[in-house]
């Protein structure tokens, strides 16, 4: 149990609960630890989410299909943290994409029913869940808006102006290369050709998750090609 309480207030969700009333609501619920071997298929795509998972040991990858029937990386996941939480609740309470193990893996499970109890019984747990919850619909929202720009260059663009308080001082990405080409929908290589391309133009420089714009109306104008 104690293990299990300390990885589970690694996670967003569980953030900021103490042992003591963590211990309490686990106890108050069901719950299932499960293991898998690397390479094994954890989730297929439609299969239904009526439970909290944690992902507690070990990385996955979420792949989706395409027309072709070609597989699609969508995302990888580190353990610890929680998958599919936004996807409990709603009209279509299904896993989108499918889910595997990168390497051998422990999940934890927390039926619906006693899921919805603990948030009964711990504000913060509540307001954890709905900030998961609130910002994984804000990432899909400025997807939507980067998938409306034609190339790499107007992407990253939009996303310096985007948050920049005035030029030539530095700012924080708050997001790794990583982050930002899933955010794009773009290959991670491909971003970095493209901030690399535009530090030689002298138009940006990046060092360690810094960025600093030294021409903001050439980043406005990519906006307008």
């Amino acid at each position: 149990m104690e293990e299990i309480i300390s990885i589970l207030q690694k996670t967003p969700v569980f953030k900021g609960i103490e042992s003591d009333l963590l211990a309490e609501l686990l106890n108050s619920s069901i719950y299932q630890v499960r293991s898998f071997e690397k390479g094994c298929l954890i989730f297929q795509s439609g299969d239904p989410v009526d439970k909290l998972i944690v992902l507690m040991a070990g990385k996955i990858a979420a792949e989706m299909l395409d027309p072709s029937g070609k597989a699609l990386k969508i995302e990888d996941a580190i353990a610890p943290q929680t998958l599919a939480s936004a996807f409990m609740y709603g009209e279509k309470q299904q896993i989108p994409v499918n889910v595997t193990a990168v390497t051998d893996c422990k999940l934890l499970y927390i039926p619906k029913s006693g899921f919805q109890h603990m948030l009964m019984q711990s504000e913060t747990l509540l307001g954890n869940y709905i900030n998961i919850i609130s910002t994984r619909a804000q990432f899909l929202s400025d997807k939507v808006k980067f998938m409306s720009f034609n190339t790499i260059r107007q992407k990253l663009a939009h996303f310096l102006l985007d948050r920049m308080e005035a030029q030539g001082e530095p700012f924080h990405a708050k997001m790794s290369q990583t982050a930002m080409a899933e955010l794009f929908g773009v290959a991670r290589p491909s971003l970095a050709r493209c901030i690399s391309e535009m530090e030689d133009e002298g138009i940006i420089f990046c060092e360690r998750g810094y960025y600093t714009v030294f021409d903001e109306h050439v980043l406005q104008a990519e906006l307008l090609d």
